[in-house]
């Protein structure tokens, strides 16, 4: 696959895991489950809190598409998350600083997608609905449970459908 066809297919994909964002962010917040949380949402609040999922989603992207061996080149992992986030909302320095600050705690403890990311996100999004960052584990579990099923539900079989199926019935290898 020649470098341009290769652009031109790493661009599809991230535009369709940037559509899938879109309608699963919206989709999930009106869950019954998180209900508590997100009743009473405002435009403003809704934006941030966007921008949290979006933050954690684009730090597991980049684990997801390595650890699962959909791209391994890191220039390519580069190049969908650019198109990624441009379709979403585009790169702020908040959005890079979260990202960066998920990656540094998952390098400390020497895992991706640890556990303590997780609660990281729960923290900051926490901050962003109650207006105080929470200690209380119950809803940073909540909280936290929230991005992981975000990722499972939507993102994790968008990426096997973009990836690995689509392909398959193509009759190529990515």
């Amino acid at each position: 696959m020649t470098n341009k066809n290769r652009s031109a297919e790493i661009y599809k994909k991230a535009e369709a895991i940037a559509d899938v964002f879109n309608h699963g962010f919206e989709e999930i917040i009106k869950r019954p489950e998180w209900a508590e949380y997100f009743y009473k949402i405002t435009p403003e609040n809704k934006k941030r809190v966007r921008e949290e999922v979006l933050s954690f989603t684009s730090h597991a992207l980049t684990v997801l598409l390595r650890m699962n061996g959909y791209i391994q080149n890191l220039e390519d992992v580069e190049t969908f998350m650019g198109h990624f986030v441009s379709q979403v909302g585009g790169w702020n320095d908040s959005l890079f600083k979260r990202i960066e600050e998920y990656r540094a705690i998952d390098r400390e403890r020497e895992d991706a997608l640890s556990s303590a990311a997780q609660l990281c996100f729960a923290r900051h999004l926490s901050s962003v609905l109650l207006g105080t960052e929470s200690e209380d584990g119950e809803v940073l579990l909540s909280l936290s449970d929230l991005g992981t099923l975000f990722l499972m539900n939507f993102i994790t079989p968008a990426l096997t459908e973009a990836f690995y199926n689509r392909a398959r019935r193509e009759g190529r290898k990515w």
